[in-house]
């Protein structure tokens, strides 16, 4: 026990310093080079599209793994209670103030052990956030599986190695630059994934995939630097066509980088 506790430890200190030192370039890429922030958003747009029509703005929503608050916005606009929490403090503090006036709830948590009672959200996202905990994944799902209100769903987006080639470029970029965590961070398989979240309870498990060639030019410029200049908005709107068509096409959508997932804490019995 002990051992675990000052290993689990130290990974923490491991993330939190690889989000000190990655945070400036993520930030900036995602928020002032109008490719990558027109590609996120679009992202982000497909994210919150899974979210059920049937939630009124009295909802719950909690982004347990909210890093600098990039994609807080939709859900601020939508729900009157919206709560995000991360385990860097370095990365909550590039949030923008105006997001975080209107928060419920901004604090540092570990996803792993967080501080909410028993069955109190009505929706969780989580966007780019298990693959860093990739390693604790039996734990993290069961918690917000508890979180969650009978009901509820739970909607994420990750790194998957769902096609060998992907997987490979992926794995080879994970051990050339420091952007990345390897130790920490990898793909996720589809089968992990889903396994977790049946094993945790949760039900109506669905994937789809996402993020091809666009993905890997405009929507990582803090690594692909050369594409940073990708500025003409017919351009980026071309390449985010050329995604959102990709990931409709059959066989040819396998060669994805991410999976978009949804799934539903059963009603009460």
């Amino acid at each position: 026990m002990i051992l675990t506790k000052l290993k689990n430890t130290l990974e923490l200190t491991r993330q939190e310093e690889h989000f000190r030192h990655i945070a400036d370039a993520y930030v900036h890429s995602r928020r002032n080079i109008p490719a990558t922030a027109a590609y996120h958003l679009y992202w982000e747009n497909l994210l919150q599209a899974k979210i059920s029509s049937q939630l009124g703005p009295e909802a719950r929503y909690l982004d347990p793994m909210c890093g600098a608050g990039l994609f807080l916005e939709l859900p601020l606009n939508r729900f009157n209670e919206v709560y995000a929490c991360d385990l860097s403090e370095e990365m909550l503090d590039y949030i923008l103030p105006e997001d975080r006036e209107r928060l419920t709830y901004c604090a540092k948590q570990d996803v792993r052990q967080l501080s909410f009672d028993d069955n109190f959200f009505d929706v969780i996202l989580v966007r780019g956030g298990l693959h860093h905990v990739s390693n604790h994944l039996d734990v993290v799902i069961p918690e917000l599986f508890r979180v969650l209100k009978p009901g509820g769903q739970f909607i994420f987006s990750d790194p998957v190695n769902f096609s060998p080639p992907v997987t490979f470029v992926r794995n080879l970029l994970y051990t050339q630059t420091t952007i990345f965590e390897p130790d920490e961070e990898r793909g996720l398989t589809i089968e992990e994934l889903q396994s977790g979240c049946v094993k945790a309870g949760f039900t109506n498990f669905e994937w789809e995939p996402f993020g091809h060639i666009a993905y890997a030019i405009i929507g990582n410029t803090d690594f692909f630097k050369l594409f940073a200049g990708i500025r003409h908005p017919k351009l980026i709107q071309a390449l985010i066509q050329f995604d959102e068509i990709s990931r409709k096409i059959p066989l040819w959508n396998q060669l994805c980088w991410i999976g978009n997932f949804s799934c539903v804490k059963p009603e009460a019995q």
